[in-house]
């Protein structure tokens, strides 16, 4: 029932139901950090929350109090733009260099793989397959054993672009990728990309309803219906926005 915000120049900030701020602990050791990654993991016994910051370390805020992972806890580096927690409960973070996991008995990271580019965004499929999108590197999949990595080519069935702002999977399986160069859609069965739409495209959402998807564009929020109709609906500064500007793979949307 808590909104947690991430911001540049800000730290983290946490927004109760009444829309007053919260004073968490650990508020005022992140109040100096800038943040990137944000990653809410869901255990047993108690939910965790992650927290990626450029060149401060990965932090992880529990209630029972705040911890900072570094290089000296088995990082690639300190700065982190994405944190995912798979199906099978496993967390995953991924650093300006390469992506690690975390070990829970050992409570540090072990290095996975160095990444071409920086990784901003991941997401799992039904399969436990882990997909990650990067800033010059395309997109990387990870089925626990092998990696195969996609990239942008001079044809038209592969991603429209090598920089990467989202990847989202969708309750109806389907994989999207948010590119600098437009929006593609992953084709399982030919293993390849099918560019829907042209343009800059920061970030992506699920419609709640399942029937579309939000986009943060270069024009504005776009309300996106399907690859077979092409139909949308932009929102703009003349709609109530207060910037067309939009960080990659910043949107959220909540439970109600």
């Amino acid at each position: 029932g808590q909104l947690w915000i991430a911001s540049d120049d800000n730290g983290l900030s946490c927004i109760g139901r009444d829309g007053k701020t919260i004073n968490f602990t650990g508020h005022d050791m992140l109040s100096r950090e800038n943040v990137h990654a944000l990653c809410a993991e869901h255990r047993a016994d108690a939910d965790r929350l992650w927290v990626g910051t450029y060149t401060g370390g990965v932090y992880r805020l529990a209630s029972n109090g705040i911890r900072r992972y570094t290089t000296d806890d088995g990082l690639y580096d300190n700065s982190s733009y994405a944190i995912c927690q798979d199906k099978q409960g496993q967390l995953w973070v991924a650093s300006m260099t390469g992506l690690c996991r975390y070990d829970e008995r050992a409570d540090r990271f072990i290095a996975v793989k160095e990444l071409d580019g920086v990784t901003v965004s991941m997401a799992t499929d039904a399969a436990g397959r882990l997909w990650v999108a990067t800033q010059g590197g395309g997109l990387y999949r990870f089925d626990g054993k092998t990696w195969k990595q996609y990239q942008h080519r001079n044809d038209t069935t592969s991603l429209s672009d090598n920089e990467l702002n989202s990847v989202v999977m969708a309750r109806d399986g389907r994989l999207w990728v948010a590119t600098q160069n437009g929006l593609c859609l992953y084709r399982p069965k030919t293993d390849d990309f099918l560019r829907v739409m042209s343009g800059t495209v920061s970030s992506i959402v699920e419609d709640d309803k399942g029937d579309g998807l939000w986009l943060g564009t270069e024009e504005g929020v776009v309300k996106f219906s399907s690859p077979n109709t092409k139909q949308r609906i932009i929102f703009t500064r003349e709609d109530g926005l207060v910037s067309t500007q939009f960080c990659p793979d910043a949107c959220f949307r909540d439970s109600h």
